[in-house]
């Protein structure tokens, strides 16, 4: 197991600390524990592509703990070596966190239809979210899906 401090800051706008993030791999898993900040930014500079991070956990709704979600969303689905995700990002957090990712979705809709109007990417499966809560239903879905999706997985 290998942990890696991303940023230790407050949500104070510091240009000496970045946000709150934690980058654990273990296992062949690549997971962040909160995504604050400049998280994209601090595993660029350790040589993580965002497209490779498994799952983020978001530990509470401040936004300091989860404000670089939409970079590590569309970052990720850059067909770059610093992107190129090729399966679906797991969100998991309080309850509440299915919110979260269905707003996130919808914002970044201009952002995918670009994407994929230039051929630069195909977010159906790189940018697409799972977001799960200990409350959540136990329906599942998994893998790439045939048009970009979002789906709440229960953690029993």
């Amino acid at each position: 197991m290998k942990i890696t401090l991303l940023g230790t800051g407050t949500p104070m706008p510091d240009l000496h600390k970045f946000g709150t993030s934690t980058l654990i791999e273990a296992g062949g898993l690549r997971v962040l524990l909160d995504c604050g900040r400049g998280a994209v930014v601090r595993l660029a500079q350790i040589g993580v592509p965002a497209g490779s991070i498994d799952a983020v956990l978001i530990s509470h709704f401040h936004s300091d703990h989860y404000a670089a979600l939409p970079d590590l969303v569309m970052t990720g689905a850059i067909p770059a070596p610093w992107g190129a995700r090729r399966r679906r990002l797991r969100v998991v957090g309080p309850e509440g966190v299915r919110e979260v990712v269905d707003g996130l979705w919808a914002f970044m809709s201009g952002d995918r239809t670009i994407r994929v109007a230039d051929r630069r990417s195909t977010p159906t499966c790189s940018a697409s979210m799972s977001a799960s809560f200990p409350k959540a239903s136990s329906s599942t879905r998994t893998g790439c899906a045939s048009s970009p999706s979002r789906s709440i997985t229960g953690i029993s």
